[in-house]
């Protein structure tokens, strides 16, 4: 049995998203993905202006919900946003918490199966 100290450099590194580090991670050894790796070195000064109109980036939940809720208003996703929900669809599932489930779950079925058997979807 080798040391955990060797671990990491004899391991067939198998990666998955570690959402609460924000990089990928080896699942076997726990080693960074090296390109996903925060950077050591500091990040370049904000000037004030920009802290004030710059807005933190989408989380996840508010990805799937943002495009479950243009899907049940009738507008199409692009391609890289379908992949999205599908993932965020397939992530949530997997989850401990999940976002879509019981009353949350239930309004957006309702929103989406309205959506489908509506005029517009009678048209094509």
């Amino acid at each position: 049995m080798l040391g955990s100290a060797f671990k990491p450099m004899v391991c067939r590194h198998e990666w998955s998203w570690s959402e609460r580090r924000q990089v990928d991670r080896c699942h076997k050894c726990g080693k960074l993905k090296p390109e996903t790796q925060p950077a050591e070195t500091p990040a370049p000064a904000v000037e004030r202006a920009h802290i004030a109109t710059a807005q933190p980036p989408l989380s996840r939940e508010d990805r799937l919900r943002g495009h479950l809720d243009a899907l049940a208003a009738g507008r199409a996703l692009t391609r890289v946003q379908t992949l999205e929900t599908v993932l965020a669809l397939i992530e949530d599932m997997q989850s401990s918490d999940p976002l879509l489930s019981g009353p949350t779950a239930a309004t957006y079925y309702a929103m989406l199966h309205e959506e489908l058997k509506g005029p517009r979807a009678l048209a094509s």
